[in-house]
């Protein structure tokens, strides 16, 4: 899946905090949460999930706000952030939990909530203007890593959203409360214990399959630990032999089949490369790396898109631990 972004407006300081509190929730928690939602008795409950490392926070102000939420975003201001997949797991984690923080900014007049997230997309983006890069060191977490304790058992929380008025009929509120209560009010139950993607009725059954996600997570990371380090001596040994790395395209047999390759050239190489029949493009190219920092005392580690000189800036960074070829 490609490049997603989405837009949650906002009005004040206190919600911006909240909603960027929200994408680190989002990228601290693991694939598979613990929340099973539903926002309706009769429905299926559907397991919270996250999507990719949401990356690149902005805030914008709107020149001209919608009118109505079904149709776009209706407040001033604007929180923008992006990932790389899952779209449907971010726009349902943010659909959950924008109910859960904002029930008062539902607009009852028009059915819709005024504090959610928007598709981003070129129309809505000609109303955006004062945009401000945010660090993304406000909304870390562990990015799109698995680490041990996404395999923990946890309980499995069951919830379900109701309407004031249901909970009249039930007995479980006078109209007087109900009358002063937020547009959604959420009952949780937990029932049985939940690892990933499963749930379970007995503890044992639960922690032996943590255990073992955890015994097959641990056999992964060595062999990525291995295969980096594996990568990036050869990243290192090429460059110190005065080599770049280059995306070369070759048009095959003279026709319409083009062929794209990577190799390692030096300068004189590179242009001997270009000066051979069929070869359409001879370019410096980047490479995807794991960077490693330490970010209020705890690390993090990203997926950065990264050229040569990039690479040495980022291993000159004070707070980078490792510069390590993804691949």
């Amino acid at each position: 899946m490609g490049w997603q972004s989405y837009v949650l407006p906002y009005e004040t300081d206190a919600q911006l905090e909240a909603l960027l509190d929200l994408c680190r929730l989002h990228n601290s928690s693991p694939p598979a949460t613990n929340v099973f939602v539903r926002y309706h008795e009769g429905a299926q409950f559907e397991q919270i999930q996250t999507g990719e490392e949401l990356v690149q926070p902005m805030t914008a102000t709107f020149k001209k706000p919608y009118k109505r939420p079904r149709d776009g975003p209706t407040l001033g201001k604007a929180l923008r952030v992006g990932n790389g997949g899952g779209r449907g797991c971010t726009f349902a984690f943010f659909t959950y939990h924008c109910r859960r923080l904002f029930p008062r900014e539902w607009d009852a007049a028009n059915g819709g909530l005024r504090i959610d997230a928007y598709d981003f997309h070129e129309a809505l983006d000609k109303r955006l203007k004062d945009k401000k890069v945010i660090p993304q060191e406000r909304i870390a977490g562990h990015g799109d890593w698995i680490v041990d304790s996404d395999y923990d058992v946890r309980p499995a929380l069951m919830v379900t959203q109701y309407h004031p008025k249901a909970l009249v009929r039930m007995g479980e509120m006078t109209d007087a409360e109900a009358a002063g209560a937020d547009q959604f009010m959420f009952k949780t139950v937990e029932d049985g214990l939940v690892v990933d993607e499963r749930r379970f009725a007995a503890r044992s059954e639960a922690e032996a399959y943590a255990a073992e996600k955890k015994a097959e997570l641990a056999r992964h990371q060595a062999e990525a630990k291995e295969r980096r380090a594996a990568s990036t001596l050869e990243y290192d040994n090429n460059r110190a032999a005065g080599k770049r790395l280059h995306a070369v395209v070759t048009r095959l047999g003279g026709g319409a089949r083009i062929s794209h390759t990577r190799r390692w050239y030096t300068p004189d190489e590179a242009e001997a490369k270009r000066a051979e029949e069929g070869v359409v493009s001879v370019n410096v190219a980047k490479s995807f790396f794991v960077v490693t920092r330490r970010v209020a005392g705890q690390e993090t580690r990203t997926s950065e898109h990264l050229g040569d000189e990039e690479v040495d800036r980022a291993r000159a960074a004070p707070d980078t631990v490792a510069v390590q070829l993804e691949f």
